[in-house]
């Protein structure tokens, strides 16, 4: 007589998008991801993982679309192949050859992602950030139209404000003098997922936030974007849109080797230049970088002028 296979369910909603995680075994959910589960709804990306033995072959029609030393990535017209190693998650190295790697990841025509994995990342895939690790976040954002992009994300006077700009240049700095000094919050201290909702672009908290570990779910208006850079005199100007583009799309996460990814992604950039403010901030490490940001939003009307 043959048993059946129980599965667990797990639900998230992320920046206003519904998913649901389905394991071979109970999910432990790190604080996290706590923040963004969610109850069962019909409109859910299914992401349904398995332990196996030996990891399947990709299909002989499936052209190698990309590759590093982390990822292979397959394609054909009927959806992606994708092969990882996962040299993070306790487990030995392996070379990034088919048979060698931990875990293949498949894209089916409906847009559901299953994944099978090999017995020695059985732990990893215990855990929520496993197997969002695994899925990837930005490939979940993208069935909804948002975007991730790298930046401390903060809420001041109900308005979302992010900076953005490579590691080390600033942005908790920034955002932690906000709070000092305006009383703002930050909801993410690394990342902010952003997308149109009902003729506004909203920027909303993710359960990935870099070294900060601040990963609030809550969503604002966004009002402006910061292009952050240092300097011994504050200057804050509406940057120019050929600058902002080549700034954010340097920030941004994105599957550059899909074209669809890339499409939807550009449709979703060209929505926030056309309804977000813009700003190159070069900045001090003080309170006079806020003063100076400050004035700027209220004259341009981003904030309310008290």
């Amino acid at each position: 007589m043959n048993g059946d296979f129980i599965k667990y369910r797990a639900w998230f909603t992320i920046a206003d998008v519904n998913i649901c995680i389905v394991t071979p075994t109970p999910l432990y959910v790190e604080p996290a991801f706590s923040e963004f589960k969610s109850t069962p709804v019909q409109d859910a990306v299914i992401c349904e993982f398995e332990c196996v033995e030996e990891l399947p072959k990709k299909s002989e029609n499936q052209k190698l679309v990309y590759q590093d030393e982390m990822h292979q990535i397959f394609s054909d017209s009927y959806g992606v192949c994708q092969y990882f190693a996962i040299p993070y998650a306790g487990l030995p190295p392996v070379s990034m050859r088919e048979p060698d790697a931990y875990q293949r990841l498949d894209i089916n025509e409906e847009g559901n992602i299953k994944i099978v994995y090999r017995q020695q990342a059985a732990h990893y895939f215990a855990t929520a950030f496993g197997c969002f690790n695994a899925v990837k976040i930005e490939r979940l954002l993208i069935r909804g139209s948002r975007l991730i992009l790298h930046s401390s994300f903060i809420s001041c006077e109900g308005a979302g404000i992010v900076f953005s700009g490579r590691s080390g240049i600033g942005k908790s700095t920034q955002a932690d003098l906000w709070i000092k000094h305006q009383g703002a919050r930050i909801i993410n201290g690394d990342r902010t997922a952003f997308g149109l909702k009902e003729d506004k672009i909203l920027g909303y908290g993710l359960p990935v936030a870099g070294s900060s570990n601040i990963f609030l779910n809550e969503a604002y208006p966004l009002r402006a974007v910061i292009l952050l850079g240092q300097a011994k005199e504050n200057k804050i100007r509406r940057a120019k849109p050929k600058d902002a583009i080549a700034f954010l799309m340097s920030q941004i996460t994105v599957n550059s080797w899909s074209k669809a990814f890339m499409n939807k992604a550009f449709g979703i950039f060209e929505l926030l230049l056309e309804n977000v403010n813009i700003y190159r901030l070069d900045a001090t490490p003080d309170v006079n970088a806020v003063e100076c940001t400050l004035n700027r939003l209220k004259e341009d009307g981003c904030l309310i002028n008290n």
